[in-house]
This record gives C-alpha cells, sequence and structure tokens, in this order.
C-alpha cells in the first residue's frame, strides 16, 4: 500500500486503525475500508480501539452506500458503551449514535433511526452541544412512521353558513401574548480531536456545518494558530508551537458537514508523542546565563552528580559481557544498524519460529511459514490458535 511497505499482519491494530483513517481523510473509501477489516481481525484487547475501528468502519460502509453493514457497525459500537470503556475521547460516543442513526434512516429502519438520534441527542446535551441536528432528524423519522393524514375535501359539504349574531357583551376579549423571558445562553467552546501516521497528523474540528468563513487557519513551519467562529462568537481553538516540524504547502483542509479536518504533513516521517511542543529558548540568553551562573547542583552537594554518571557508563560501555548477555548485545546491535527489510525479516523469523529462528534475510523469510514447520521439543506439545496441534520433534 501507498501509506507503508509494512504488510498488515506485522502491525498492531492501533497502526492499522491509523492508516485506515488516513485513507478515509482522503475519501479512499475502498482501502480504507479493507484496512478497517484487517485491524479488526488482529484486535486482542483494547475495547475503545475495537470501538474506534466499528465505528470508523461504519462511516466507511456508509459512505461506499452499505447501510445495513454501515448500521451492524455501529450497532455493535453502541453495545460496547453498555459497560465502560476507557481511552474514549470526548464525543466518540455521540458520533457512534449519530452513524447509527443515519446508517438505519438510510435502510428505512425509522425506529430503530429515532432511538439511536435520541441518544446522540442526551449526549450531546451533556457535551454542551446543540442538539438541533437531531432534534430535526427525530422529526424525520416521526414524519416516516407516523404520515400526516389526507385533509378531507371542504367541497364535498355544502351546507348553508350561518349568519353570525353580534356578541351582547360590550367588552371584548382581546388576546394577550405572553413572550418567553430571553435567557443568556452559553455557547460552548469548538472542541478538536487528532490522529496520526508517520507522514501526516490530522486533526478533526467537531463542529458541523462550517465553512472557510467560520474557519481561519495560520501555519507555519512549526507553529500552528487555527480560530473558529461559532455563533458569532470567536474561539482561538489551537494557538502555539507544534510537537515538530510540518511543511505547509504540502498540508491542506478538507470541510465536512459533520466536522473539518486539517492534514498536517511531517517533515520528519516518526510518531509524535502529542500534538503541540514547547516554546524553544534563544540560545544567546542561556549561553548569556550559563557563563554568568555559577553551576547549580542539587542538593548543595559538593559532588558534580553529572560527571560521575558519565564515568559509570563509561565503565558499563567497557565491560564485556558473557554468554546470553553477549548474544542478546550483538542481536541488539545488529537490529540498531538495520534498515526497515532486515528489522522485518529478525522480527516475523523469531516471533513465527516460536524463537528457534532468528534470519536477516527478508527475502527468505517473506515467502515462509515458519509455523507450519516449525516443531515441538519431544516430550512437549505445541498448539495453533486454531487448536491444531503442531507435529512433534521424534529425534
Amino acid at each position: 500500500m501507498s501509506e507503508t511497505e509494512l504488510p498488515l499482519t506485522d502491525m498492531t491494530a492501533e497502526q492499522c486503525l491509523a492508516m485506515a483513517d488516513s485513507y478515509a481523510v482522503d475519501e479512499n473509501w475502498d482501502e480504507a475500508l479493507t484496512v478497517y477489516t484487517a485491524a479488526l481481525t488482529i484486535w486482542h484487547s483494547n475495547t475503545a480501539v475495537k470501538f474506534r475501528i466499528l465505528s470508523h468502519r461504519s462511516n466507511c460502509f456508509y459512505q461506499l452506500g452499505n447501510y445495513e453493514m454501515a448500521q451492524e457497525d455501529a450497532l455493535e459500537a453502541t453495545q460496547l458503551l453498555s459497560s465502560s470503556v476507557a481511552g474514549l475521547r470526548p464525543g466518540e460516543s455521540e458520533v457512534a449514535w449519530k452513524r447509527q442513526g443515519l446508517a438505519a434512516f438510510q435502510a428505512n429502519k425509522f425506529a430503530d433511526a429515532k432511538q439511536a438520534f435520541e441518544s446522540a441527542a442526551q449526549l450531546a446535551t451533556l457535551n454542551q452541544r446543540d442538539g438541533k441536528f437531531y432534534r430535526d432528524w427525530i422529526q424525520k423519522c416521526d414524519t416516516k412512521l407516523n404520515p400526516p393524514a389526507i385533509a378531507q375535501s371542504t367541497t364535498t359539504t355544502a351546507e348553508p353558513l350561518k349568519a353570525q349574531t353580534a356578541p351582547t357583551s360590550a367588552s371584548t376579549t382581546v388576546p394577550v401574548s405572553h413572550k418567553p423571558a430571553t435567557k443568556t445562553s452559553i455557547i460552548a467552546a469548538p472542541r478538536y480531536q487528532y490522529y496520526q501516521s508517520d507522514k501526516f497528523m490530522t486533526i478533526s474540528i467537531l463542529e458541523p456545518n462550517l465553512s472557510s468563513e467560520h474557519v481561519k487557519v495560520d501555519w507555519e513551519r512549526q507553529r500552528l494558530n487555527v480560530t473558529v467562529v461559532k455563533a458569532g462568537k470567536e474561539f482561538s481553538l489551537i494557538a502555539g508551537p507544534l510537537y515538530d516540524e510540518i511543511d505547509p504547502s504540502e498540508s491542506k483542509i478538507q470541510y465536512k458537514p459533520e466536522k473539518v479536518l486539517l492534514k498536517l504533513r511531517k517533515v520528519n516521517e516518526h510518531e509524535w508523542k502529542e500534538l503541540m511542543g514547547k516554546e524553544s529558548k534563544k540560545a544567546t540568553t542561556s549561553t548569556t546565563s550559563s557563563a554568568t551562573q555559577p553551576k547549580v547542583r542539587p542538593y548543595a552537594s559538593p559532588k558534580d552528580w553529572g560527571t560521575i554518571e558519565k564515568s559509570i557508563q563509561a565503565e558499563e560501555e567497557k565491560e564485556t559481557p558473557q554468554g546470553d548477555d553477549a548474544m542478546n548485545k550483538l542481536f541488539q546491535q545488529i537490529y540498531a544498524n538495520a534498515d526497515e527489510d532486515t528489522r522485518r525479516a529478525m522480527i516475523k523469523s523469531y516471533q513465527t519460529s516460536g524463537g528457534t529462528v532468528l534470519s536477516t534475510n527478508w527475502d527468505e523469510v517473506s515467502k515462509k511459514d515458519y509455523e507450519k514447520e516449525r516443531t515441538a521439543p519431544k516430550g512437549m506439545e505445541w498448539k495453533t490458535w486454531e487448536g491444531d496441534k503442531v507435529p512433534m520433534d521424534e529425534d
């Protein structure tokens, strides 16, 4: 695939999810669907990751017009919410219910759609978001479930009009309009979340119906400022230095009905620990301060602990490891200095052979199935994940 050379079987569910999200941002729905499905097959224990895969794949099915599968994935994702799911981002549960409602409505399951939109509306209220979107969809569901009766024609009866008599009382009743007192509504600040691949950092602004008139983005090589106008009020959503450098010329903005996506192209292809970084201090300031101020030692100790630590590290490097330690250090050096193909070969051969083979030849390892070729030591028994026994060594 274009995003990475790593086979999906050698990736974690989180890595597959990030890759699929990148395809989805580019609206490459077929590729995204394939990788979401792969992520689901290798998922192990993190419930939040499974919830995210199902919710995102539901949107993928929806975009491809497969509303039955979209509803099924969204339903399975929301069923996970019956128990506490740690690690979910703000608004993710609401979006899953929303996707279930949209898919069910398109599949003509209007009762299910209404129930999903009602759940999403409750979560929107808890998140201090306007629930008008859901109220409109609930009204559409009610219209489908209870279509209005056709009004009877007034031309079928021809009763004579009765003469109206004037009221006997001289006093007339004037209707009084009771206008509700206006309340000052608190506008909740827009929310956002982000996810990444090695090449891109993607920021999702979780506000519907935004356009270029509402969003202002100023990006520099290592700084980002995002301003959003909501209900006539301006919010500074992101402002400050980024964790690492980006290429503004290859970064882009995408406006969608339910959100806005900022796709930042990384200069250095690696995973960021977080979105925002720290302000860099001027070198002149640090040089001046270090030249004029005495060196601060912890607890006012006369010992230079920095020098002591360096001397200990130097002694450890001089030590010659023996036995298994020497072998492990050799393998660590080979792995650290190897290219990507060599590292993949070492990982796959060691893991799939049960620790009996360690190869650096990717051309050979990529074509070989060590799980079928390996044998258990005499007197012991190996089984596959499916429960099939692995042949035993007869020596």
